[in-house]
């Protein structure tokens, strides 16, 4: 098991945002994860999991410590179960599954990175989500070395949340997701449609995806926007307000600090227009966060993951 020195990081990350890492692993087995948990012991310093890098704001100064970025790329397919690698990119995992005639994934399409990240954040599109098709997700421990199988039921999904936002010491390896057989061809014509949505709808420049979670509507909010003559009948049924429509009230589209810009095309992505740093990103942010909370109330949370120098 090989550690790098000095390694770029916005490269690795959609955003192509980010200093140098002092050091970077990219363990491919279990063997490579122990001689990592090794090293680290002889080495002491913090440690960052990344996995496809794609929902990731990494600092410009860079990050003082490891980066370990797992590369378990494996799939076999049994029945309806799929067992597949933690780096496996949703998208391939998508084609695959519909190849060996299994649907169930149609929400993920369009949605970037790889399983064990998606896993983690429970990623999902179209009121779907990770959380309604995996069974089970195998661990390692960074500190103890354990190899360990997890159940559905105690992973703690919420929206875009599980239990491993709370487990920093612990590397998702592989995952098993139930899927169902059915017609793949009209599996096919919704993902198309899917897609289509999507390229219409979302920025093509360098982003990590959404910047903050959309905002459940609770009955205070919902009085809340009432109150302010905000017209949210349409999103009672799922009982969020999209983030993107409150920004878009304030009429922020466009807005840029530095290189970063709120996408013209969908208020919620800050987009990296070339030169953009981690400061211009989060300043932008910062920006929005307080202009939603003195306009509604409303208080945002990040979905992106800000990962400063440590």
């Amino acid at each position: 098991m090989t550690i790098r020195e000095k390694v770029a990081l916005a490269p690795l990350t959609s955003y192509h945002i980010g200093g140098e890492a002092d050091y970077f692993a990219e363990p491919e087995t279990i063997e490579d994860l122990t001689a990592v948990t090794t090293w680290l012991r002889q080495h002491p310093q913090p440690y960052y999991l990344l996995g496809d890098g794609t929902n990731v704001l990494f600092s410009s100064q860079g990050y003082r410590g490891l980066i370990i970025k797992p590369n378990f790329k494996n799939i076999i397919f049994s029945d309806q179960i799929v067992t597949v690698g933690c780096n496996y990119k949703l998208a391939d995992l998508l084609d695959e599954s519909l190849r060996h005639n299994l649907i169930g994934l149609e929400f993920t399409a369009g949605i970037p990175g790889s399983v064990g990240g998606a896993i983690y954040g429970n990623a999902g599109m179209y009121g779907q989500a990770m959380s309604d098709v995996v069974t089970q997700v195998v661990t390692f421990d960074l500190q103890s070395q354990k190899i360990e199988t997890r159940y559905r039921e105690a992973l703690e999904f919420s929206y875009r949340h599980s239990q491993f936002k709370a487990m920093q010491n612990t590397v998702i390896v592989e995952v098993s997701l139930k899927l169902k057989h059915g017609d793949v061809e009209v599996s096919k014509k919704i993902i198309a449609e899917w897609l289509e949505r999507r390229h219409t709808n979302h920025p093509t420049e360098p982003s990590a995806g959404c910047a903050f979670k959309n905002v459940p509507l609770t009955t205070e909010i919902e009085a809340q926007c009432q109150k302010l003559g905000l017209d949210i009948e349409r999103f009672k049924q799922h009982r969020k307000i999209p983030t993107a429509f409150l920004i878009d009230q304030l009429d922020l589209k466009g807005k840029t600090v530095g290189g970063a810009v709120v996408s013209p095309k969908h208020a919620n992505y800050i987009i990296n227009k070339g030169t953009a740093t981690s400061e211009d990103v989060i300043t932008l942010m910062s920006l929005i966060k307080q202009q939603v909370r003195d306009a509604y109330g409303i208080q945002l949370e990040e979905e992106v993951q800000l990962v400063t120098s440590s």
